[in-house]
C-alpha cells in the first residue's frame, strides 16, 4: 500500500468565515470580504467575533481546535505541533510576552493533551504555511510522531504594518484583483488555518476520513531575497520538484497571485515554463481577491482550499479578473468552475527568498 502522508482535518478562521467549511462554500459562491478599511487601503478582516488584541491567538485556538476535532486525534498519539506565523502578533504593542513569534502557537498547543508533545515554529514569512507543512511531513518521517498539527495565524491590520506595506507601494486603493492587467496591489488579510497530518495507514487503521493525500512538496529558497516575486526561474524550479512524476496530472493551481505588479507577472510566467505546452489547460486561481492577503496565514489556508477542490471537483474563482495578463486558464467570474481536480497545486512566495509549492491529491489516486 502506497503509505503517503495524508491529511485527516482541516480548520481555519478567514475573513470569509469561522470555520474551513463556511469559508470555503463563500469562496465558492463568489462571495468577497475586502472592503475599504485603514488608511484608505483595501483591507479583509475576520468574523466579528475575533477582535481586540488576542485575536491571533483565539483565531488560531479556533481553527486548531476545528482540525484536531475533525479528525478525531487519539489522546494517545505522539503528536508534534508545528506552527507558522509572519509577524508578531497584534497584542505585541500591549502584552509583549505573550505575543512575540512563537508564543501564541505555543499557547494553542498548550491547550490539548496528547500522550507527548513538541512544539516548533516556522517563520518563512508569507510562504510559512506550506514550510510548516514540510516540517510536518519531516517530523512525521522521523518516526517520533504518529501525527502532526500544522497550524499558521496572521493579525497584521494594525498601523504599524499598514503603514510598512503602504510604504512599499504593495496595497491597493482600489480593487484586489490578482493576474489582471490593471492591478495595483493587495488587500491585507487576517486569519488563521490549521490541518492534522499523519501516515495514510495510521489514518486508515484507526478509522479516520482521509481528505486529501499529499503527493508532493518543495520548500526551497531564491537567490533573491528581496524581489522573491521577480525570480520565475526559482519558482519554476519550486513548481517542478513538488509536481514530480505527477506534473501531467495537476488540474488546478491556486496560485499566490498577490495582485502585486511584479510578483503575478513572474509567477505566470513560471507557471507557462513548468508545465509547458499543457500549462494552458490547468485552471488557475488567486484566491486572495475573496480573502485579501493572510500573509503567514495564507499559505495554510490556500492548501486547504485546493484540498477542498480536489473532493469537490470544483475550482474557487479568480475574482475581479477582466484582463488577464498571460495565456492562462484562469477561473474568471464569480462562482466556482466545475471540472476534474484529481490533484491541486498551491504556490507561496515570502519575502526573504521563501519559496514553497505543494500537491494534494484524491485519496482514491
Amino acid at each position: 500500500m502506497n503509505d503517503a502522508v495524508v491529511v485527516t482535518g482541516v480548520g481555519a478562521v478567514t475573513p470569509l468565515g469561522s470555520t474551513a467549511r463556511s469559508s470555503w462554500r463563500a469562496l465558492i459562491d463568489g462571495k468577497s470580504a475586502v472592503s475599504l478599511g485603514a488608511g484608505g487601503y483595501l483591507d479583509a478582516r475576520p468574523p466579528s467575533e475575533f477582535v481586540g488584541h488576542e485575536r491571533a491567538y483565539k483565531m488560531l485556538l479556533s481553527a486548531v481546535g476545528e482540525a484536531i476535532g475533525e479528525a478525531r486525534l487519539p489522546g494517545e498519539f505522539p503528536v508534534c505541533f508545528v506552527m507558522g506565523q509572519s509577524k508578531p502578533g497584534a497584542g505585541i504593542f500591549e502584552d509583549f510576552f505573550s505575543n512575540v513569534m512563537g508564543s501564541v502557537g505555543a499557547r494553542v498547543a498548550s491547550q490539548f493533551d496528547f500522550a507527548s508533545k513538541s512544539v516548533k515554529n516556522a517563520v518563512a514569512a508569507c510562504a510559512g504555511g506550506i514550510q510548516s507543512i514540510f516540517c510536518a511531513i519531516s517530523a512525521i518521517e522521523s518516526g517520533s510522531f504518529d501525527a502532526a498539527v500544522v497550524g499558521a495565524v496572521e493579525a497584521s491590520i494594525e498601523p504599524l504594518y499598514v503603514g510598512a506595506f503602504g510604504n512599499m507601494g504593495v496595497l491597493s486603493r482600489t480593487s484586489a484583483r490578482p493576474f489582471d492587467e490593471g492591478r495595483d496591489g493587495f488587500a491585507l488579510g487576517e486569519g488563521a488555518a490549521a490541518v492534522v497530518i499523519e501516515r495514510k495507514s495510521r489514518a486508515m487503521a484507526r478509522g479516520a476520513e482521509i481528505l486529501s493525500e499529499i503527493s508532493g512538496i518543495s520548500a526551497t529558497s531564491s537567490s533573491d531575497v528581496i524581489n522573491i516575486g521577480r525570480d520565475s526561474l526559482a519558482i519554476t524550479r519550486a513548481i517542478k520538484a513538488a509536481a514530480g512524476n505527477f506534473i501531467d496530472e495537476i488540474d488546478y493551481i491556486n496560485a499566490h497571485g498577490t495582485g502585486t505588479r511584479e510578483n503575478d507577472p513572474a509567477e505566470a510566467r513560471a507557471i507557462l515554463d513548468a508545465f509547458g505546452g499543457r500549462a494552458g489547460a490547468i485552471g488557475v486561481s488567486s484566491t486572495k481577491a475573496a480573502t485579501g492577503h493572510m500573509l503567514g496565514a495564507g499559505g495554510l489556508a490556500e492548501f486547504i482550499f485546493s484540498l477542498l477542490a480536489t473532493a469537490e471537483d470544483v475550482a474557487p474563482p479568480n475574482l475581479n479578473l477582466i484582463r488577464p495578463l498571460a495565456p492562462l486558464d484562469f477561473i474568471q467570474g464569480k462562482s466556482g468552475r466545475r471540472m476534474c481536480v484529481r490533484r491541486a497545486m498551491s504556490l507561496s512566495y515570502g519575502f526573504g527568498s521563501q519559496i514553497g509549492a505543494v500537491v494534494c491529491a484524491k485519496p482514491a489516486l
